[in-house]
């Protein structure tokens, strides 16, 4: 997984940085008209999810900016990562 590429879903409507007492960006699906909301560190993932970084590098840029043992950020990371993927939140870059 840390090899791997992904993009935002272009399909989703997102709004990465709202100022809001615990959300910091939402991500609307028009297809299932369901409303996703992130916290602050989800909404960090998401803007380093550009379609040119890999989870790796997007792991290196955290633990740079994040006192977390590796091993927990890891686990973190790509549970986020997985289920931004089932939700369809984004993609594999193509």
């Amino acid at each position: 997984m840390l090899n791997k590429i992904y993009e935002l879903n272009p399909e989703i409507a997102f709004r990465l940085n709202v100022k809001s007492e615990n959300i910091s960006g939402k991500a609307f699906n028009s297809d299932t008209d369901i409303l996703h909301e992130f916290s602050a560190e989800a909404t960090e993932i998401l803007n380093l999810v550009d379609g040119e970084k890999s989870v790796k590098d997007i792991l290196g840029i955290l633990l740079e900016r994040y006192d977390i043992p590796e091993e927990v950020l890891t686990k973190d990371l790509e549970d986020f990562i997985c289920e931004s993927e089932k939700l369809n939140i984004i993609q594999i870059r193509k």
